[in-house]
């Protein structure tokens, strides 16, 4: 089992099991067991729409959830920033896990590692692209093309047909 915090300080262990995949599939039509077929889109898929993410976490800690008196809006309303990266991992290791298969679930492994180290990696380099643009260069050079724009509308003459004439 993985488990979370949400914004709020609040622990949630996660558990998928054939109950709580059928549940999701119930509740939210998310097949948690066909995530990982061609390569991976049905993952990707769930992990860059955070609110159906947020969404299967809550029926997967729904009992918890119940016990605690936490509300699906709640529960959502406690879910934001880092505290969703670490949602996303304990899940997807959490759906590793679940998988009977030890080859398969090793090999799932090694491309979720690799994805992310794939990720870290063009971050990086992103950011120190990013850290090389020299702000005051690229402005002056805005400004040097804006000068040379075309007359402001109110230059422009109206050679449209004026009512009176015929």
């Amino acid at each position: 089992m993985h488990s979370f915090k949400d914004t709020e300080g609040r622990p949630w262990v996660l558990s998928i099991s054939v109950f709580q995949a059928k549940r999701v599939k119930a509740l939210l039509g998310v097949d948690l067991l066909s995530l990982f077929d061609n390569k991976c889109e049905g993952l990707i898929a769930l992990v860059t729409d955070m609110v159906t993410l947020v969404d299967v976490l809550y029926v997967l800690c729904m009992e918890e959830a119940n016990k605690r008196n936490v509300s699906d809006e709640d529960f959502g309303k406690a879910m934001g920033g880092d505290v969703l990266q670490f949602a996303v991992e304990a899940f997807t290791d959490e759906l590793i896990d679940f998988f009977p298969d030890p080859k398969r679930r090793s090999a799932i492994r090694k491309i979720m590692t690799t994805s992310r180290k794939l990720q870290d990696k063009m971050m990086e380099e992103m950011e120190t692209e990013v850290e090389k643009i020299n702000v005051d260069s690229l402005l002056s050079e805005w400004k040097k093309q804006s000068g040379n724009s075309p007359d402001s509308s109110g230059s422009i003459q109206d050679h449209s047909l004026s009512a009176n004439s015929t």
